[in-house]
């Protein structure tokens, strides 16, 4: 069944590794169910999976460049879209802790001061230059020429440590990748919890209306900003993180299903005070359900692939 908005799977691969053959199926999955998007995040605090020029050394499993071009071709043959997730400046121990075990000196010029797992952003110098290197290899990785400059590239910016009060040092820094990912041809996204009405006005100033994309995931913070507020400019992916998120440990379709549909929908949106707020203005360029990671390693792989299937099957057919 098609829907009116595209519907993305966004699967957590760095709390919890799939391997090849799985990701082929979660591919399977959004074609057979008409959709367009999967978004594949691959870093956090617990692991990075990409292999990388700039790691030599790596305790953790990781998908070759090859393996995830030949999965992007793929994907593309099936009109899927595969969308790399890089979560900075926060959610960056994985790759922090494979800087620091391969160029210790090079690390500590990268890490805050003040967060093992979170890039100095107000340092243009070397955590910039290193984090556009990673965008470079990953970029090359997912490259597919036929779509022609409308790929996507998610940059995280969710939980960011002091961002709230420091949203100039933020988008300052934010800035500088998004247009490194804009060189590569690709649309930038970020999360929206850390983003504040200064830092829309820096992007509208910046003359990104067109370029910057968001996905929303709560409000959780005062002085942070509505979906109304983002969508007044730009476009905003929904990523309810009450109804449309779930955790890989414990999905189970048949009690999950019946929640996600009493609850979302393309217009709800989780702010403060009401996890099904429906938005005033409709910018809305696609909608997430979400499968994070942590503490499933002990669940069999076809058996947390098996709920996906039946839970986005559900998604796309009841979220109106």
């Amino acid at each position: 069944m098609m829907t009116e908005v595209n519907k993305s799977i966004y699967l957590d691969v760095a709390r919890r590794y799939y391997d090849m053959q799985s990701l082929y199926e979660v591919v399977d999955i959004v074609y057979e169910n008409e959709q367009k998007e999967l978004f594949l995040h691959l870093s956090d605090n617990e692991a990075f999976r990409v292999e990388m020029n700039l790691f030599k050394k790596t305790p953790y499993k990781a998908y070759s460049k090859q393996e995830i071009n030949d999965l992007c071709k793929y994907a593309y043959e099936r009109n899927v879209m595969i969308i790399p997730v890089l979560d900075i400046p926060s959610h960056s121990g994985g790759w922090l802790n494979l800087l620091k075990l391969n160029d210790e000196e090079r690390y500590n010029k990268v890490v805050s001061d003040f967060d093992e797992h979170t890039v100095n952003y107000w340092d243009d110098g070397e955590p910039i230059k290193f984090i556009k290197s990673m965008i470079d290899e990953i970029a090359d990785a997912f490259k597919i020429p036929g779509y022609k400059g409308e790929q996507i590239f998610h940059l995280g910016m969710d939980e960011v440590p002091a961002a709230i009060s420091n949203q100039k040092w933020l988008f300052w820094f934010m800035e500088h990748l998004f247009k490194h990912v804009e060189s590569h041809n690709y649309i930038p996204v970020i999360w929206n919890d850390q983003v504040t009405p200064k830092f829309l006005e820096m992007a509208l100033d910046a003359g990104m209306r067109d370029s910057l994309r968001f996905s929303y995931w709560q409000q959780s913070l005062k002085g942070t900003v509505s979906p109304d507020d983002i969508m007044n400019n730009f476009k905003l992916y929904n990523g309810n993180s009450y109804p449309q998120t779930f955790s890989a440990k414990t999905l189970d379709s048949k009690k999950d299903m019946e929640y996600m549909k009493q609850h979302s929908g393309i217009d709800k949106f989780n702010v403060i005070g009401d996890i099904t707020y429906e938005a005033k203005i409709r910018n809305v360029c696609g909608s997430l359900l979400t499968l994070w990671g942590e503490d499933s390693e002990s669940r069999p792989e076809k058996e947390i692939i098996t709920e996906l299937r039946r839970m986005f099957t559900a998604f796309v057919q009841e979220a109106k």
